[in-house]
C-alpha cells in the first residue's frame, strides 16, 4: 500500500508537467533497460556464440565494469565543460553503433572474443558518461521543489530496469 501511495504520488505530480522531462524520463528508461540487456546479452553471446570460457568471461565482465572505476573520475570534470544533451545523444549513439557492431559481425563471420572486449568496453564507458551528464542535467529540467520526485521517477525507472535485466 505504501508503494503504490509512492508511485501514485510520482505520477501525477507537477514534474511530469514539464514535456522535456517526460522526454528525457523515457530516454533515460530506455537507456536504462539496454544496460541491462547489454549486461546480459553480452557476457551470453560470448559464451554461446563464441564458446568463451571462464577466464575469457571474467576479461569481459571486467572491460564492462572498469570504465566505472577509471572514467568515472574524470567523466564529472569533462561533462562539466560541455552541454549535458548533447553528450548523452553522442553516448546513446555510440553504444547503439558499437552494439550494433556484434550482429554485422556475426552476419558477415567476423565474430571475435576481442569484438566482444571492445563494445563492452565501449558501452561501459558510454554508460558511465551519461551517469554523470544525465544526473547533472535533471536539475536544469525541472523547479528546485520538483528534483526529489524527478529523481525518484528516474529512480524507479532504473530499479525497474535492473529488475527485469
Amino acid at each position: 500500500m505504501l508503494a503504490e501511495r509512492f508511485l501514485r504520488r510520482i505520477l501525477r505530480g507537477p514534474v511530469w508537467q514539464s514535456r522535456d522531462f517526460r522526454l528525457f524520463w523515457l530516454g533515460q528508461s530506455a537507456s536504462f533497460i539496454g544496460w541491462e540487456v547489454t549486461e546480459l546479452a553480452l557476457p551470453l553471446t560470448a559464451v554461446v556464440v563464441l564458446g568463451a570460457g571462464p577466464d575469457q568471461m571474467g576479461m569481459l565482465v571486467a572491460t564492462q565494469n572498469l570504465p566505472f572505476l577509471f572514467v568515472g573520475l574524470l567523466a564529472g570534470v569533462w561533462v562539466d565543460r560541455f552541454r549535458r544533451r548533447p553528450i548523452l545523444i553522442v553516448m546513446a549513439l555510440a553504444n547503439a553503433a558499437a552494439l550494433a557492431a556484434i550482429p554485422l559481425a556475426s552476419l558477415l563471420g567476423a565474430l571475435r572474443f576481442e569484438g566482444l572486449l571492445i563494445v563492452g568496453l565501449v558501452t561501459g564507458t558510454t554508460v558511465v558518461i551519461s551517469s554523470v551528464a544525465y544526473q547533472s542535467l535533471v536539475p536544469s529540467l525541472v523547479p528546485r521543489p520538483q528534483l526529489v520526485d524527478a529523481n525518484a521517477s528516474l529512480e524507479v525507472s532504473s530499479s525497474t530496469a535492473t529488475m527485469l535485466g
